[in-house]
């Protein structure tokens, strides 16, 4: 909240120790947030009883000693701290500073010793201590009986009763913070003060010396009294007495009524606490205890639903806050406002302009029975200048907000692709801690008001980063790591909006950016930089195209994003170890470098020192001194043959380095592959040899844990090279080959060209859970064609993965609710797509190299299983499995065993942050696609899977196992509890198992026969078809023959050739099948799912 740094009135007397009596200049210290008590650390800075240090911090997470504790009591309860400076106490390990304060505790009954004669003043204050001090002031345990048997159980018990321990998180037992004291400080000025009102006893004398006390009753009643001083922070009169009389809080009595407490709502409309003190705010504070769920990103009319429930929908009112704006004041928030009416259980559509980063919190007063729902969004902020210290103020531009009525202080968030949107504000330091902010620095801060309410503190940076992939509105991708933006991210607009706006002006490979994420991790603002110092590989270079005395030439390169192009290189500038006698020798120079680039877009590059080279100071030399700390090395199997290639994996994750040094480099986590193809370049003229080259970047894979990459021999690569119409062959030594790397001296691979292929992982897989393509675009820049299609990742989320060439060859041959291994260029596009039967389907798609696992015994295992039986010895075998069933019976999680077959008990483990992908249909038309996480999430969808008229389910279940464990569930539950699963059911004596769509050739009617008598071919029938609706979808009569002999008991099929449709139901339909036979009639009813 936006709580005012102020001056303390009290007068402090007390000496200044330790940071618990340090002055400060206010509240708002720098290391304190509004998750760290800060409503407790704020009020008991402005009574005096805790403060910051000199340097503006209240070191929240510091332990508290107990000599330490007895100063924060002192100063608690006032004691009169002077009167004990030569205090003569029993203790003999308290220190000089500390024996007024300890004297002052032990005197008035708050402390006592460890020992006789010991204080263990330096041990930390344990929880039970600290409490037993505070209730101590508050009036309890004034006799030796309170305590029974144990002073520890005791305290713990009366403090949980009465409220002592809210908000301390930690064991009773365990050391307070300053955070935990100043949080059980505030409780204890909460809480009713009380008198002993009980038996005391009676002491008898034993022989061991120590009385024992008969008849002790523990009773304890809360004082009060007529004063309307007592009515400052309890509000109300207590039922004990007919004059009136208030409860008397400690805070009260202490501070004789100037310390006040009274309900309020903050400035974004959020039930909140107000303290003052001595007529003077001390802050407003949200009162969490009314609050029962909040969000950072979407949220939905249905979560709302599920959070609040239907009855408290329906009965409680609503009021709800956007930024504190409790009404849509002009256009900005007329399409994003909402009421109780849109809080639905069937509604998915996102309210209030939530999203990535903003918060959305729900309270719950039920004593007035209102719901509030505030939205609070969080801005980036950029210093205009440096802090002036002479007014003690700092200008800043908030992004992403805009004023609607000039004067009205209605600021809404925006985001708009048009143009920038901006506000200037100016932050005082009263209100915030902002004197160390510079030209140009960054804030997080959120606005309500007409004013910044809060200065979160700065982002965090990823400083010169290069991006690999970017989408507006949607996610940045830094160093392999993707970060969805923010809702309210629009900084800065120019670069965000120079990726989209198709000029080519700008290329992401060739700048840096700065990327600001906000509190909760999403990006909230890009900026670009100058350009820096990056790695580039080089594949050939064309002297021959130099100009101005060769002092620049057209190179071809790869970028660790896997961009190709043909950049200018400045000859003059660069330093490369190139053949400039024969220059055709240089169409193979497949070298690293580091480079820069100017604003013509000229690069200047230099070699990264090259272990072939024999070069003697490169890091793998004989002198070991290579000032970039880089090598690279290239190496290649030892011959053509598939057995010896060079295997790259999460198990084989080193390469050979080519020194003694370094023998073998090793791959992690930031690791760059990219795998190339080869094309041939007829050099014939030149030097009678042709070439094989790398002609583009297949794959781009970060992270050795990702890779599975197989490396050729040149001889194995020429043979794999694709060749133009040319004469002559590749000859050996004029292949690309191998595994090119560059490394640095921790022996760590930075980045690796790979002349092979891409076997593909876990992560290569994809679940179509759409129909179709849903965007298509052109560029008219490059003449291509662009579509893009959602699917589901092997970690269970929903992504865009895109194709792009003169005709769409993939994408729109991917059946619905069908894995697919999909593998992408170095722009992240679809360039093949393989699945486990593609003999099914007509078009591009070929069938994966995955392993169908064929049984339970050894030498049966695969990494693609269908059934659950053979499921445990695969998994036992491959790091990655895909396991795709269809079943008829419920699955039961027990623990963190999902038993698909609970009779056999066959299943698999799953991750406790399983992700879980729930597919139902709507209105019996249309999949509808929900996403979760979580093994309770998992169980919860098992047990409400939707049972059907015969006591059996139908359903599809897959999952991605990775490492024995279930990172991913896809539930794709067939029965349709629309209208009721169970009208239809099974009648009559023709047993019916089935119904199949062809719009080609026709319906099909499966059954069996429990007539008694043999059916024969050609036999009549008629059909009526209705799906859950109860419309009806076909009506044969007399249009179906009996496909062949049919015997008692077995099964048949019963073609109906007229019907050459697939209606849009995607449940279950009635079915009612007549066939006609030897002159009788037989017949049979059932409700069945399609296939």
């Amino acid at each position: 909240m936006r709580n005012l740094k102020r001056a303390l009135s009290l007068a402090l007397a007390s000496v200044m120790v330790l940071g618990l009596m340090v002055v400060g200049s206010g509240a708002s210290y720098a290391d304190v947030t509004s998750e760290e008590n800060q409503e407790a650390i704020e009020v008991l800075q402005a009574v005096g009883v805790m403060v910051g240090d000199d340097e503006g911090n209240f070191n929240p997470d510091k332990n508290v000693t107990r000599n330490e504790m007895a100063v924060v009591m002192s100063n608690l309860l006032d004691l009169k701290v002077e009167d004990f400076n030569a205090a003569d106490i029993p203790f003999t390990d308290v220190p000089s500073w500390a024996v007024a304060y300890v004297a002052a505790c032990y005197a008035d009954g708050i402390t006592s010793g460890t020992s006789a004669t010991t204080y263990g003043g330096s041990n930390t204050v344990t929880a039970a201590q600290a409490a037993l001090m505070m209730m101590k002031a508050l009036g309890y345990f004034q006799y030796q009986g309170d305590f029974d048997q144990e002073w520890t159980l005791a305290t713990i018990k009366k403090g949980s009763e009465i409220g002592i321990f809210d908000g301390i998180t930690v064991d009773r037992i365990s050391p307070l913070t300053r955070n935990d004291v100043a949080q059980m400080a505030l409780n204890a000025l909460k809480l009713n003060m009380v008198t002993f009102t009980g038996e005391v006893g009676i002491e008898i004398p034993t022989a061991g010396g120590q009385p024992i006390v008969v008849g002790y009753k523990a009773e304890y009643t809360p004082r009060t009294s007529a004063n309307s001083k007592y009515n400052q922070i309890s509000a109300g009169t207590t039922d004990i007495a007919s004059n009136n009389q208030y409860y008397v809080q400690l805070g009260e009595e202490l501070y004789n009524g100037d310390l006040r407490l009274s309900p309020d709502i903050d400035a974004f409309g959020r039930p909140a606490r107000y303290w003052e003190y001595d007529g003077k705010e001390i802050g407003v504070y949200v009162d969490k205890s009314k609050m029962i769920a909040e969000f950072t990103t979407e949220v939905t009319g249905a979560d709302l639903y599920e959070t609040l429930t239907r009855n408290t929908v329906a009965k409680y009112d609503v009021n709800v806050y956007i930024d504190g704006l409790d009404e849509a004041p002009t256009r900005a928030l007329s399409n994003v406002w909402f009421t109780k009416n849109d809080i639905a259980r069937n509604n998915d559509e996102g309210l209030g302009d939530t999203g990535n980063g903003t918060l959305t919190q729900v309270f719950v007063d039920n004593e007035e029975d209102v719901v509030t729902i505030a939205i609070v969004n969080t801005y980036l902020a950029i210093a205009d200048d440096d802090y002036d210290d002479n007014n003690g103020e700092l200008d800043v531009t908030v992004y992403g907000i805009e004023e609607q009525t000039a004067g009205a202080d209605d600021y809404v968030k925006t985001n708009n692709q048009a143009s920038e949107t901006s506000e200037p504000f100016t932050l005082s330091t009263d209100d915030f801690a902002i004197e160390d902010y510079l030209k140009d620095d960054a804030m997080l801060v959120t606005v309500a008001d007409g004013e910044v309410q809060d200065v979160l503190g700065q982002p965090e940076i990823i400083d010169s980063a290069e991006i690999s992939s970017f989408r507006i509105d949607n996610h940045v991708t830094v160093d392999g790591t993707k970060y969805n933006f923010a809702s309210s991210a629009e900084y800065d607009w120019e670069t965000l909006n120079s990726w989209t706006d198709g000029t080519g002006t700008v290329n992401m490979k060739d700048q840096t950016y700065d990327v600001y994420l906000d509190q909760y991790g999403y990006a909230i603002g890009v900026k670009v930089l100058d350009a820096v110092n990056n790695y580039l590989f080089i594949t050939g270079i064309d002297l021959n195209s130099s100009n101005l005395n060769n002092r620049t030439a057209d190179a071809n390169v790869i970028f660790l994003d896997g961009t190709m192009d043909t950049v200018e290189i400045n000859m003059t500038k660069s330093t490369l170890n190139i053949d400039t006698r024969t220059p055709e020798n240089n169409a193979i120079l497949n070298t690293w470098c580091t480079y820069t680039v100017n604003g013509n877009d000229v690069y200047t590059v230099k070699e990264v020192s090259n272990v072939n080279d024999n070069v003697t100071n490169g890091i793998g030399g004989a002198t070991n001194s290579n000032k970039d700390k880089l090598a690279q090395y290239q190496s290649q199997p030892a011959n053509a043959l598939a057995a010896s290639m060079i295997e790259i994996n999460s198990k084989r994750t080193s390469v050979a380095g080519g020194t003694t040094t370094y023998n073998r480099v090793y791959g992690n986590d930031d690791t760059v592959y990219l795998t190339v193809s080869l094309a041939e370049l007829d050099n014939n003229a030149a030097d009678g040899y042709n070439y094989a080259v790398i002609d583009d970047v297949d794959s781009v894979i970060t992270g050795i844990d990702n890779a599975n990459l197989k490396a050729w021999h040149e001889n194995y690569a020429a043979s794999e090279t694709d060749k133009p119409t040319v004469s002559g062959s590749i000859t050996g030594g004029h292949a690309s080959a191998g595994v090119y790397a560059l490394y640095d001296d921790d022996g760590y691979v930075i980045a690796a060209v790979v002349v092979g292929e891409d076997a593909g992982t876990a992560k290569n897989l994809v679940y179509a859970h759409t129909s179709n393509v849903v965007a298509e675009g052109y560029d008219k820049t490059t003449d291509t064609w662009s579509w893009s299609r959602m699917v589901v990742s092997a970690e269970g989320e929903e992504i865009e993965i895109v194709e792009r060439g003169d005709s769409l060859e993939y994408l729109d041959e991917m059946e619905q609710n069908r894995w697919y291994q999909v593998k992408y260029n170095a722009d992240g596009e679809v360039i093949e797509v393989t699945d486990s039967d593609a003999a099914a389907y007509a078009g591009d798609i070929d069938k994966w190299d995955l392993t169908l696992a064929t049984g339970n015994s050894s030498g049966d295992e695969g990494d693609y299983v269908t059934n659950i039986n053979f499921l445990e010895e695969s998994v036992n075998e491959y790091d990655n499995v895909l396991y795709y069933e269809y079943q008829t019976t419920q699955p039961e999680l027990i623990g963190k065993t999902l038993y698909v077959d609970t009779a056999a008990k066959q299943g698999f483990r799953v991750d406790e942050n399983v992700a879980v992908v729930l597919q139902r249909n709507t209105r019996n038309t249309t999949w509808n696609t929900t996403f979760y996480s979580g093994v309770s999430r998992l169980e919860r969808i098992v047990d409400d899977l939707v049972e059907r008229a015969d006591g059996t389910y139908r359903y599809c279940i897959s999952a991605i196992i990775e490492d024995g464990k279930a990172i991913t569930v896809v539930i794709r539950d067939m029965t349709s509890d629309y209208n009721a699963p169970n009208w239809g059911t099974q009648s009559g004596v023709l047993e019916i198992t089935g119904v199949t769509f062809d719009a080609t050739n026709g319906m099909d009617v499966h059954f069996v026969n429990r007539t008694g008598v043999a059916l024969t071919a050609s036999d009549v029938a008629s059909v009526v078809v209705k799906n859950a609706e109860g419309n009806t979808v076909y009506n044969g009569v007399s249009s179906g023959s009996v496909d062949a002999n049919v015997a008692d008991d077995a099964s048949g099929v019963v073609s109906f050739s007229a019907y050459k449709s697939t209606p849009s139901n995607i449940a279950d339909y009635s079915v009612t099948l007549t066939i006609v036979s030897g002159g009788n009639t037989y017949t049979g009813t059932a409700t069945v799912g399609a296939t």
